[in-house]
């Protein structure tokens, strides 16, 4: 006589239900944020979301699933939100602010408050970036070297500092969750925002970038403006081509990430020294060439070339005073 099987425990699957699960289980599954960690961003942004899914949707990057999954389970969307939701908010601010400035320096205003390095330093001042979830290693290292180099510069960088762009996209997803949890309400955002940006970028503190002043003076003298950049070797080439302004050559050594910035900087410095002739710069060069063009940013373009040789000597002489 066959004895009967044991039944199985309450804590034991048996083996073909286990089968079937693992396979109903779809290969990009992985699990939603924490409550806990939900309840921490939302401490944070000083908003409590009503439909809590859209926190670690708008915190998971595309790394986070292998293979990719089907739908809309990453941040994309919302960050596509958020960030025309900030532009037009961002907007309205400025030219309530600034009634009588004309368009130019308002969209300077906007894109320095609303850009990549502006809500890259949001997403680290309040530490929105630690509940990033991805898994893509060289992330964490851009974002570690950036925080690095944050310190450097009180309000922004005017293009120095390479920002990861996950950290601004993260802090526009939340925006784009905020604005789509609150059903729509703009007031709602706004105030969320304006207090994760705090201090806004003002006219006072917003630096004219040198490569902006070059672009705006071609639009003003509706001159062409082309950068071509070129390497080899160790040694790094741009040419600024301006309409009627002949060829500008600077050569820089290498400096690693980051330095095509500073080399069109350098590009525009060598420019508005009035030198067409080839120039090579060491990295010193452009930097002390960088401050002393921030020191005579208020001139116009014409006493700023009348005034060229004081710029150069005053190079110079920072150039010695580093030395000693």
């Amino acid at each position: 006589m066959d004895t009967p099987s044991p039944p199985a425990a309450d804590n034991e699957m048996p083996r073909e239900e286990e089968s079937l699960e693992r396979e109903e289980a779809p290969p990009w599954f992985a699990p939603p944020m924490g409550p806990e960690d939900v309840a921490a961003v939302e401490t944070l942004l000083g908003y409590e979301f009503g439909d809590k899914s859209l926190v670690g949707e708008a915190l998971t990057h595309g790394s986070y699933y292998y293979p990719y999954p089907p739908g809309d389970s990453t941040y994309e969307r919302l960050e596509y939100l958020g960030d025309g939701v900030l532009t037009c908010l961002m907007s309205r601010e400025v030219f309530l602010t600034y009634r009588s400035l004309p368009p130019g320096p308002l969209t300077r205003l906007r894109a320095a408050n609303v850009d990549k390095e502006k809500l890259a330093r949001v997403a680290v001042e309040h530490g929105i970036h630690r509940f990033l979830r991805h898994k893509a290693p060289q992330l964490d290292g851009q974002i570690d070297d950036f925080i690095k180099e944050l310190c450097k510069y009180k309000y922004h960088s005017n293009g120095l500092l390479d920002a990861p762009k996950v950290l601004s996209d993260i802090v526009e997803s939340l925006i784009g969750a905020i604005y789509l949890d609150s059903n729509f309400n703009q007031e709602v955002v706004w105030r969320v925002f304006r207090n994760l940006a705090d201090p806004l970028i003002s006219l006072e503190t917003l630096g004219k970038h040198p490569v902006s002043e070059l672009l705006e003076f071609c639009q003003k003298t509706r001159r062409g403006l082309q950068f071509v950049k070129d390497g080899w070797d160790k040694h790094l080439k741009v040419d600024v081509l301006v309409d009627g302004c002949g060829r500008q050559e600077v050569f820089l050594r290498s400096i690693g990430e980051g330095g095509g910035e500073v080399l069109r900087i350098a590009a525009v410095l060598t420019f508005f020294l009035g030198g067409s002739q080839q120039r090579h710069l060491d990295f010193s060069e452009v930097v002390f060439s960088f401050v002393a063009f921030v020191i005579f940013k208020s001139y116009s373009y014409d006493s700023l070339s009348a005034n060229a040789s004081i710029l150069f000597q005053l190079v110079l002489l920072l150039r010695r005073l580093v030395s000693y």
